[in-house]
């Protein structure tokens, strides 16, 4: 006994019970594609810490030993020479650098702009994932519900077909039933039993699809809400606001900058360097110091600058344009969305009505069958409809709930 209520025990904690909000929290905490986009955020944004902070230049500390054939000075040798010079053939050297763009056609300014753009658009981008991922689950979560309920009236199905073998049994046997009518039903069973697995199959299939979706590896989750609505979005949200539309409109900005620094190799380059040191010999040291600074202009390319440029601007009219062409994209899905919603709000209550006229009948035809007016195959037939009208009616359920948070994906901003 103790063993048995441990076995049990384990199995209950190897199952994972989740609705749909705790599933979409653990897809949050676990997705691996959320993960990875999560990474490239904190890429990103090292990427802008390390443009910024290059702005302020290099230190750098240096130290060098050098042994000579012949004696050498401590320092270069200036004005007045004299006598008292020191030399020495082993020279050592400790120093101090320091190294700095004064200017480069603003290209520093530019490259630090993209690098913030870029985070930015990192964000975005790990937002939209998310959403995704959110979809993704949600959508699966439907289908197994859809398919939790699809089996549930087949096993209703089944159970009626039962109780009706074992009634025409007793009816065979005082001759009120022909062996035909038990055997027809036998095989409408067995046929439904085989239904059975198939839809079982599926939502095993479909439960490890959502456990990899949310932990990356195969877990017995257990499916326990029941949705019965979800309202469908007011109009309220802008274009703009679509992450989708985000990412679009950074690219543009993206674009502007990168052009920006294209059009730098056209200015001169300004920059700094310093350095203090003292070098040892033969006892003594002498110290150099040095301030420099350093002009390069690129006077001519052969062109190589003006197609850079040329290029940076092709790139801006393609970020317009794909902006232009996302928006047309979206604002297509949403309208095919709405309509799709509409039309399967529409055939949800076709099915709702079919069932309530199916069970009706359902009802009749058994009145009918007890009383011989009709054969035991219109009778299975009315049974077997009003179950496929159910079944149905609860996939149109949750292919209008699937719909309705499609929709709100296409719509879902930051």
């Amino acid at each position: 006994m103790k063993k048995l209520f441990f076995s049990f025990l384990i199995t209950l904690m190897s199952l994972y019970g989740l609705n749909l909000e705790e599933a979409i929290e653990e897809l949050k905490r676990n997705n691996i594609d959320i993960q990875l986009s999560q990474t490239q955020i904190g890429f990103a944004k090292s990427e802008q810490n390390r443009k910024e902070d290059s702005r302020y230049g290099k230190i750098n500390t240096f130290a060098s030993y050098t042994k000579y054939n012949n004696a050498r000075t401590l320092a270069p040798i200036t004005p007045p020479i004299t006598s008292t010079i020191t030399t020495s053939d082993n020279l050592s050297t400790l120093g101090i650098s320091y190294s700095v763009s004064l200017f480069t056609g603003f290209k520093d300014k530019s490259d630090i702009e993209v690098s913030k753009i870029h985070h930015s658009l990192q964000e975005n981008i790990h937002t939209l994932t998310i959403n995704q991922m959110i979809y993704n689950t949600q959508a699966i979560y439907l289908d197994i519900l859809s398919l939790n309920n699809s089996l549930k009236a087949t096993k209703s199905y089944l159970k009626a077909l039962q109780a009706l073998e074992d009634n025409t049994k007793k009816e065979y046997k005082y001759g009120q039933k022909s062996l035909l009518d038990t055997l027809k039903i036998a095989s409408d069973i067995k046929n439904v039993e085989a239904e059975i697995i198939q839809l079982q199959t599926k939502i095993y299939t479909l439960k490890d699809s959502l456990s990899l979706l949310i932990y990356g590896l195969t877990k017995d989750i257990e499916i326990f809400e029941e949705i019965n609505y979800f309202n469908i979005k007011k109009d309220d949200f802008k274009l703009e606001d679509i992450t989708s539309i985000k990412i679009a409109n950074v690219n543009i900005k993206k674009a502007e900058q990168k052009y920006i620094s294209t059009k730098s190799n056209y200015y001169p380059k300004v920059n700094l360097n310093t350095s203090y040191s003292n070098t040892y010999g033969n006892g003594d040291d002498e110290t150099i110091s040095m301030v420099g600074i350093n002009v390069n202009w690129n006077f001519y390319d052969f062109g190589v600058s003006s197609e850079l440029v040329e290029q940076a601007k092709i790139t801006q009219i393609q970020s317009q344009l794909n902006l232009n062409k996302t928006k047309q994209e979206i604002q297509n899905k949403i309208n095919e969305s709405k309509n799709l919603i509409l039309q399967n709000k529409k055939l949800l209550d076709s099915t709702k009505a079919q069932f309530d006229l199916s069970k009706k009948t359902q009802d009749i035809e058994k009145l009918r069958f007890d009383e011989g007016q009709i054969s035991i195959d219109d009778y299975l037939l009315a049974i077997s409809s009003a179950e496929k009208i159910n079944a149905k009616k609860i996939t149109s359920l949750y292919t209008l709930l699937k719909s309705k948070y499609y929709l709100e994906y296409l719509t879902k901003g930051k």
